[in-house]
């Protein structure tokens, strides 16, 4: 279920935000749902974060070139 919600953002951040999400290939609705999602607490941790902006962003890319997948493991192997 999804829930409607209106905001009052100063001009100029609208404008910033806007060119970076389109930089990105974003939608200023996924940027802001993400940042609400962190400030509540649904993400749980910078892995997670790592992994699905990797991911989105392979996908923005298409397939120039596999690309790798690290397991969580992976990610932590060198910081022992």
């Amino acid at each position: 279920m999804l829930k409607n919600a209106s905001f009052r953002v100063p001009k100029t951040l609208w404008q910033q935000a806007k060119k970076r999400a389109i930089d990105e290939d974003r939608s200023l609705n996924d940027v802001v749902v993400r940042a609400l999602e962190s400030y509540a607490g649904a993400r749980k941790d910078a892995a997670t974060i790592v992994l699905a902006e990797a991911d989105e962003f392979v996908k923005r890319r298409g397939p120039k070139a596999p690309a790798r997948h690290f397991t969580r493991d992976e990610l932590h192997e060198d910081a022992a």
